[in-house]
């Protein structure tokens, strides 16, 4: 499993410096068991330093992070267009922090193969969006990271380096290698 992840990284490396583009995304996604029902995105920065100012969090910063640009604002969006109930998400916009609720900040991979020019983040998914749920859940994933990539500039020429299955990304236009 890490030597595939460590080969799609350096690949993706490789394919994004050749574009003249520096930085590529990874994503760990999981699913949670912890009482509260909200999507939690890992940044590799815990709770404690959430609860801070915008102006006072590490890199990447608080737009990034939480902010009308984040992930976790998109995912927010696109699950409002597409269901009648809004994904919770922390942190997010309208959750900037998990205040003192469990959450998990990003794990062995977001910090293994997070390094210049590769961003990491850890999505971790509560029951009520997996399983038989992941049908509804999937494009409302696609769609916030392809709008979350395009807002930070981390779609070049419209490829993506994967190593599961890219059947969404492919219908929403995106090649991927």
């Amino acid at each position: 499993f890490h030597q595939c992840v460590e080969e799609s990284c350096e690949l993706a490396t490789h394919c994004l410096q050749e574009a003249s583009q520096r930085k590529a995304l990874l994503i760990d996604i999981h699913g949670h068991g912890h009482i509260d029902d909200w999507i939690e995105i890992g940044h590799l920065i815990k709770g404690s330093i959430l609860k801070k100012a915008d102006l006072e969090l590490p890199s990447p910063g608080a737009e990034w992070v939480r902010g009308d640009k984040s992930f976790g604002s998109y995912l927010v969006e696109s699950s409002r267009a597409r269901r009648s109930t809004v994904y919770k998400v922390a942190p997010s916009p309208s959750i900037p922090h998990p205040g003192n609720k469990k959450y998990f900040s990003g794990g062995y991979i977001t910090r293994r193969y997070r390094r210049d020019g590769v961003r990491t983040m850890q999505l971790e998914y509560p029951s009520c969006y997996r399983g038989e749920h992941s049908k509804e859940s999937a494009p409302i994933i696609a769609d916030a990271l392809v709008r979350f990539m395009n807002a930070w500039g981390y779609i070049a020429d419209e490829y993506m380096v994967h190593s599961g299955n890219s059947s969404e990304m492919q219908s929403r236009g995106i090649k991927t290698i």
